[in-house]
């Protein structure tokens, strides 16, 4: 229990499956069931210490099979099992997005569409979906058009007008294929629940 929460607070918004944990635990000697790690992800997640996020599909075997990305509740416990030496600001920022959607009352989830990945597709039942790509900083050129090419991509593939990416200050209005991309601040965006 202490390995899994290790290994999903010290990555916030990566990746994980079960699966790979398993093979990752059994390669190392250690004698583990996968129903085991299922349920100390369950107790986790109703402990409030981390939350997941599975891919956006109707099919609950699609949603079960792939990889779910995790985010801790509260981003300092993340920063405290950190081995990196960077602040990883982005990871962070995602998380935080991810918290706000939730607290707003979203159902979340991520897109993957061909080799793009959409963060975050948020659901309410009184308001449109939101696409939302989260980047801390968006001046780096090959990271603009990498981040506008994905969200591009998910706006095409669930038929909506309008994305929005989410950065540490940048605002702006970007026309993509057959709409728009919404460029806010962080301090902004937290204060337009309703998108």
């Amino acid at each position: 229990l202490r390995y899994l929460v290790r290994r999903l607070l010290s990555a916030p918004a990566g990746r994980f499956s079960v699966h790979k944990l398993y093979n990752d635990l059994r390669s190392q000697g250690r004698k583990v069931g996968k129903d085991l790690l299922y349920r100390g992800l369950e107790h986790l997640e109703d402990a409030f210490l981390l939350t997941t996020v599975s891919i956006d599909s109707d099919s609950e075997r699609v949603r079960a099979s792939n990889p779910r990305k995790c985010y801790p509740i509260d981003p300092g416990l993340a920063h405290a099992h950190s081995f990196r030496t960077d602040k990883d600001v982005g990871h962070h920022l995602e998380t935080l997005v991810l918290l706000a959607l939730r607290r707003w009352g979203y159902q979340v989830s991520y897109m993957q569409v061909g080799e793009f990945e959409v963060d975050f597709i948020a659901r309410h039942p009184a308001r449109p979906p939101r696409l939302i790509q989260v980047c801390a900083d968006m001046s780096d050129p090959a990271t603009r058009v990498r981040e506008l090419r994905a969200l591009e991509a998910g706006m095409k593939a669930r038929g909506l007008p309008e994305g929005e990416v989410v950065t540490l200050t940048q605002a702006d209005r970007v026309s993509v294929d057959g709409g728009a991309a919404l460029l806010m601040g962080a301090g902004q965006w937290l204060l337009n629940p309703s998108g």
